[in-house]
């Protein structure tokens, strides 16, 4: 039984702020006022602000704009194109003793690996093959990677 009462009032509580929020939710046209007032005060604000540029300068503002953007565009491809070293450069600030043909060969053994894994353990064959990618591909980039960075934190 008092379960059921606590139910009812929670409901009726409810009920209450939904029916406030309907009857005080403002109306169209108190929208529609307070837009128009908004749009008076910005046009307002635009005349005063407005008189001391003229449009070349406005044309030059934005030719500036458009250089300084095309600028840092091109230094960002510059930096991207020093940031990409090669495997062996990886390798070597890793402090791995390997070279790029021997890097491949640890990579198709810790594939080869990952796909023993997946058949031994009775995985489907996609699911198999998906470790043989990321034994082969991902886990020793991504070991080299790891060994650089803590190379370079250390």
């Amino acid at each position: 039984m008092d379960q059921r009462i606590l139910i009812v009032v929670v409901l009726g509580v409810v009920a209450l702020v939904a029916l406030a929020l309907v009857v005080l939710a403002p109306t169209q046209k108190d929208k529609a006022n307070k837009r128009v007032a908004s749009l008076k005060m910005t046009k307002a604000g635009r005349r005063s602000a407005s008189t001391g540029s003229t449009d070349a300068q406005n044309k030059e503002r934005r030719r500036k704009l458009q250089d300084s953007l095309e600028a840092l565009d091109d230094k960002t491809k510059d930096l991207k194109k020093k940031k990409q070293i090669s495997l062996e450069q990886s390798l070597e600030q890793a402090g791995l003793p390997l070279g790029r043909k021997e890097f491949y060969i640890a990579s198709a053994i810790v594939a080869l690996g990952f796909t023993v894994m997946g058949l031994i353990s009775g995985q489907e064959y996609w699911i198999t093959g998906l470790l043989t990618v990321i034994g082969g591909l991902g886990l020793p980039r991504w070991i080299v990677g790891f060994l650089t960075s803590e190379k370079i934190r250390v």
